[in-house]
């Protein structure tokens, strides 16, 4: 693969490597051309993957410390330049962290200023060519959510507090998607892009969470939304298409250093159920679940907030989720510490158990 280079604005020649790539890993750079002035390296056709080789490549960020890597396809020499985030601890937030992405579809940043690793976020984004952009009134700050100091790392997420500045973080509110969850992007991202490890460096988080992190994400090779459930009454939302036949949801039970993937089922005895009750002009029905230790199923979900109409006069608050389950058994392989014959609800109750008494101080 070869560099594309094109020079802005006039000045002293500058020697600039010809640089191509011949293997997942493994770069090789000769052949130097010549090129003038401030370049900006274009690269084709996975410029997120290969970004983060280029970025840490000592001789070549010595050679080009100003070096960013953008997708030929979307590329603007001359687009705005890149926001900095200098923290993403709420307690250190500066007014210069505040951004407006109100309208923007790929808004780029660069978190913590001693980085070069250039990042870009997205509303929602399922393919390429369905971007949605932010909404208007997008506007405060990016933080690091940590609900509380005994959540694992696995658990914890980046996500985006609406307000005027960082004396009204307190008051804001953090930015939600149209299915009613907030806004985020998970630790499984910011492992990815780099962001994990300079959160690190900054201490934010420890380098011994990272290690377990990258252990127990690294079967969930999809960067998409992972339902993550971390305590016991802990609130997550399902999406109900009325107008699909699906009938499993994936949820995921994170540890200190485990990970238990869990299937939902019944979801299309529940829309068939619910379409005999009421008719339903919108064909999604946003549920908000959680999970309760049972002790004969070892857990069982109920229903965290009462559904919207014309679904509010049978799917109440407290109430047991009508038809829906967890199979005792997954296809998905789980991570860490998992007893010998013990099924994965089983070990899922056990871990949230664990973190309870954490959260107690009884551990």
């Amino acid at each position: 693969m070869e560099v594309e280079g094109e020079s802005n604005n006039p000045g002293p020649s500058k020697l600039i490597p010809r640089l191509f790539y011949s293997g997942r890993d493994h770069w090789d750079l000769h052949s130097p051309i010549l090129l003038k002035g401030p370049c900006v390296m274009l690269f084709r056709p996975y410029s997120a993957q290969i970004a983060r080789h280029v970025l840490h490549s000592s001789r070549l960020g010595r050679l080009c410390p100003s070096l960013v890597a953008r997708n030929v396809s979307n590329a603007n020499l001359r687009g705005k330049p890149s926001r900095i985030v200098s923290t993403l601890l709420p307690g250190q937030l500066h007014p210069s962290d505040f951004m407006d992405l109100s309208g923007l579809v790929r808004p780029r940043f660069n978190v913590l200023p001693n980085t070069q690793a250039e990042l870009r976020l997205h509303y929602i984004c399922h393919e390429p060519s369905k971007q949605l952009e932010f909404p208007q009134g997008t506007t405060g700050f990016l933080y690091f959510y940590r609900p509380s100091t005994c959540v694992p790392l696995p658990a914890c997420t980046m996500r985006f507090r609406i307000c005027e500045s960082p004396e009204k973080f307190d008051i804001g509110k953090d930015l939600i998607l149209p299915n009613g969850r907030p806004w985020e992007k998970s630790i499984h991202w910011m492992i990815n892009n780099g962001l994990a490890d300079a959160l690190a460096e900054e201490g934010v988080i420890t380098r011994k969470e990272l290690r377990t992190s990258r252990t127990i994400f690294r079967p969930l090779f999809s960067s998409h939304y992972k339902t993550i459930v971390h305590a016991l009454h802990q609130t997550f939302s399902v999406t109900l298409n009325l107008t699909t036949v699906s009938d499993i949801a994936d949820i995921y039970i994170i540890g200190e250093d485990s990970l238990i993937p869990l299937h939902m089922t019944g979801f299309r005895t529940l829309k068939t159920h619910l379409h005999k009750l009421a008719p339903y002009d919108d064909k999604n029905l946003i549920l908000k679940l959680h999970l309760e230790h049972d002790l004969v199923r070892d857990l069982i979900i109920r229903v965290s907030e009462t559904a919207s109409p014309p679904y509010d006069k049978y799917l109440l608050e407290g109430m047991s989720a009508p038809y829906i389950k967890l199979a005792r058994h997954s296809k998905r392989q789980a991570i860490g510490n998992i007893k010998p014959r013990e099924h994965p609800v089983q070990a899922g109750l056990r871990i949230l158990q664990q973190q309870e008494k954490r959260a107690k101080g009884l551990l």
